[in-house]
C-alpha cells in the first residue's frame, strides 16, 4: 500500500509539474453521487452482505487540469476499487462527451468496503433478493463518471499549482506484523485464504504473544 501510495504521487507530482511549466492552467472540480437507490451486495471480507440501501452519500469527485494543450482528468470513487470502469468511462466518452479527452482519465478508489457492488458477479444470487446486478452498476457508474467529468471540464478556470514539503502519514491497512516468520508456523493457522508473506499477515490476530 505504501509502494501504491507514492507512486501515484509521484505520478501526480509529474503531472503537476509539466502543468506547471504552461500557461495559463484551468483547473476544474465536480462531484455526482453514484448512488442507484437500490440493494446491492457490500463486496469484501468473505461472506454474502446485502446492503440495505446507503446510509451516506457515495461519489463520484472529479478534477480536471488543462492549459489549451494537454489535460488530464483525476477521479476518485468511493468503492472497492474501479475494476474495468475505466474501460467503461473511455468507450461511453467517446460518444457522448467528445470534447473530453477519453484517453486522460486517471480512476481512483477510496476501497471502501461498504458501497455499492461492482466486484463480485451475481451468479447464483436470488432475485427474490432485489439486488442491482454489478454489471449494471459499472455501466451507471460509468455514465455518472462522465457526468461529473463534463461538469468540471465545463467549470473550468484560471487557477495555480503551489507545493508544499512535509510528511504524510498512513496506515498499515489490515497488515498486522509479528516477530517470527509466519511461514515457519504450523500450516493452516491463519487459513488457506488468508495471505501473508514473511512476518506480516492481513487480517492477523491482535492476541497473538508474537504480534
Amino acid at each position: 500500500m505504501i509502494i501504491k501510495f507514492f507512486l501515484v504521487c509521484t505520478v501526480i507530482f509529474s503531472v503537476a509539474s509539466a502543468f506547471a511549466e504552461k500557461a495559463p492552467l484551468k483547473i476544474g472540480w465536480a462531484m455526482e453521487s453514484i448512488d442507484p437507490g437500490k440493494r446491492s451486495i457490500m463486496p469484501g471480507y468473505g461472506y454474502f452482505r446485502p446492503s440495505e440501501g446507503s446510509g451516506d452519500p457515495i461519489y463520484a469527485t472529479t478534477l480536471v487540469l488543462e492549459n489549451g494543450k494537454e489535460s488530464v482528468i483525476f477521479v476518485s470513487l468511493d468503492i472497492i476499487n474501479p475494476r474495468d470502469i475505466p474501460r467503461r468511462v473511455r468507450a461511453l466518452a467517446k460518444k457522448i462527451a467528445p470534447e473530453l479527452p477519453a484517453d486522460r482519465f486517471f480512476i481512483n478508489a477510496t476501497h471502501t468496503h461498504s458501497s455499492i457492488n461492482i466486484y463480485y458477479p451475481m451468479k447464483g444470487v436470488p432475485a427474490e433478493l432485489g439486488l442491482m446486478d454489478s454489471d449494471d452498476i459499472r455501466d451507471f457508474v460509468a455514465e455518472k463518471i462522465v457526468i461529473s467529468a463534463k461538469k468540471a471540464w465545463a467549470s473550468r478556470k484560471n487557477g495555480k499549482i503551489a507545493y508544499g514539503y512535509g510528511l504524510g502519514a498512513t496506515s498499515f491497512n489490515r497488515r498486522n506484523v509479528y516477530a517470527d516468520d509466519l511461514s515457519k508456523r504450523p500450516n493452516g493457522q491463519y487459513g488457506s485464504t488468508i495471505p501473508h508473506a514473511g512476518h506480516a499477515v492481513i487480517l492477523g490476530k491482535t492476541d497473538d504473544d508474537k504480534f
